[in-house]
């Protein structure tokens, strides 16, 4: 009969149990040596047993601290071996930054690895505690932060859990010393070199532990969290109504006038949405936001502003959230053939049930040409010279990216037969015989039937 494993204390199974779900198997705990990650290894190794799984401990080795970040090492080499579990050591020395931030980089490689170890599946499981918590609020507070930016970390994000927020540090030691179990001290913790430890140290340090100033930031802490998730809530919900579509060169998004939304709600959007895709491994500072945000409510069509690696152009109903440029289209349509591509999709050919433009061309083409619109296009109008699709376009409030993407058909001399969806169906030609084969297109770049 195998020995009975002691259980997590009530606070942390408590936790455990409220944040991962029963069929999330793949653990990673990141273990400095310290006592907070140690107090979560033993915690974790706990409910992990109960439920029949075997977390993977990653410990990072930046080589900092010369000996001790070996000694660091041996430690938690000889936790893994007793308590029987996996372990993956990452050596990854931070080279100091130009003018940068050395803990920055050396936190940024931890992270690296322990997304490495997890997977695109698994949980990362880290130490921090409510002490950590008062210092994420108070820092945040001190730079002038967002009060949205000022809540400190949550419990569960995304694949990251921090069951220990709850949790006083002082009362992690005891438990650990009631245990018998030692830990290794961080002798750099004891100096105010960097931002953490200034705050931990001079700041906090002055507050009495347990007292007003504590409860105070806690209580801080708390609301301003409760005002991000329901300010994420909201922002989803506008992100909603925007009605997001993508388009070859990045997505498109309503701009009603009749929607009204507090400025605050439209830069969580903004936040959120650049997030999904990608646009910025950090977020930017408020006040970028803000001014994108300005713009989108009071800006002009036509309005370019930046926004991370991409920008924003504002037309008239929608912007246009622009990541790459358009690329070129040039194809040959004869009758009985179908295309498609990023573009939408047409034929010479009995259209479908639905299209969103129709044109019967002349009896007397045998092709015609199907590419981007280009500066100078003017519409072919018998002898005399038609309008420019730019000035269509412009009397319509298209923006630069709009007019990139707009196709025309031209005949074979390179005269602009028509523009789908730009084109009024008055100049969209008309049936000539029964047998004629019209040309459709679905999915038009700016259909005039929308």
């Amino acid at each position: 009969m195998s020995p009975r494993r002691p259980a997590a204390d009530p606070p942390v199974a408590v936790a455990l149990r409220r944040l991962v779900a029963t069929h999330e198997r793949r653990w990673v705990l990141a273990v400095s040596g310290g006592a907070d990650s140690l107090f979560l290894l033993h915690q974790c190794a706990a409910e992990a047993a109960r439920r029949g799984i075997r977390p993977l401990l990653v410990h990072v080795n930046h080589g900092l601290r010369g000996d001790d970040s070996d000694r660091d090492e041996a430690f938690v080499r000889s936790q893994a071996r007793q308590l029987r579990l996996p372990l993956r050591v990452v050596c990854a020395r931070p080279e100091t930054p130009l003018g940068g931030n050395l803990h920055d980089m050396a936190r940024r490689l931890r992270r690296t690895a322990l997304e490495e170890a997890a997977g695109p599946t698994g949980l990362i499981f880290l130490g921090h505690h409510s002490g950590d918590q008062r210092e994420s609020v108070l820092a945040a507070l001190l730079k002038g932060k967002s009060p949205l930016a000022c809540g400190g970390m949550a419990e569960r994000q995304g694949r990251w859990i921090r069951p220990l927020l709850g949790l006083e540090g002082a009362w992690m030691r005891q438990r650990l010393a009631r245990a018998g179990l030692s830990w290794r001290e961080d002798s750099s913790n004891s100096r105010p070199w960097c931002e953490r430890n200034h705050l931990r140290l001079e700041l906090l340090a002055a507050l009495e532990a347990g007292g007003e100033g504590h409860r105070l930031l806690d209580r801080m802490g708390a609301l301003l969290r409760l005002l991000a998730f329901d300010s994420e809530i909201s922002s989803g919900k506008l992100l909603d109504q925007l009605d997001l579509q993508p388009n070859p060169c990045g997505v498109s998004l309503e701009r009603p006038r009749h929607l009204s939304y507090h400025e605050a709600t439209l830069v969580e959007a903004l936040r959120l949405l650049c997030r999904r895709l990608g646009l910025w491994s950090r977020d930017p500072s408020q006040r970028s936001l803000e001014r994108v945000a300005h713009h989108w409510l009071n800006g002009r069509p036509g309005t370019r502003v930046p926004l991370g690696r991409a920008w924003l152009e504002l037309g008239r109903t929608k912007a246009w959230l622009v990541l790459k440029e358009c690329t070129p289209v040039r194809l040959r349509l004869e009758p009985g053939m179908q295309l498609g591509g990023s573009w939408g999709s047409c034929g010479w050919s009995e259209p479908p049930s639905q299209v969103d433009w129709l044109w019967w061309p002349s009896a007397s083409l045998d092709a015609v040409i199907l590419r981007r619109w280009e500066a100078g296009d003017r519409l072919a109008r018998g002898r005399g010279r038609g309008p420019l699709l730019a000035d269509l376009m412009g009397d319509l409030g298209f923006t630069p990216t709009e007019k990139a993407l707009q196709v025309v058909l031209t005949n074979s001399v390179g005269e602009v037969l028509t523009s789908p969806g730009l084109v009024t169906p008055l100049d969209a030609g008309s049936r000539e015989t029964e047998r004629q084969l019209p040309i459709w297109m679905k999915s038009c770049p700016y259909p005039l039937t929308r």
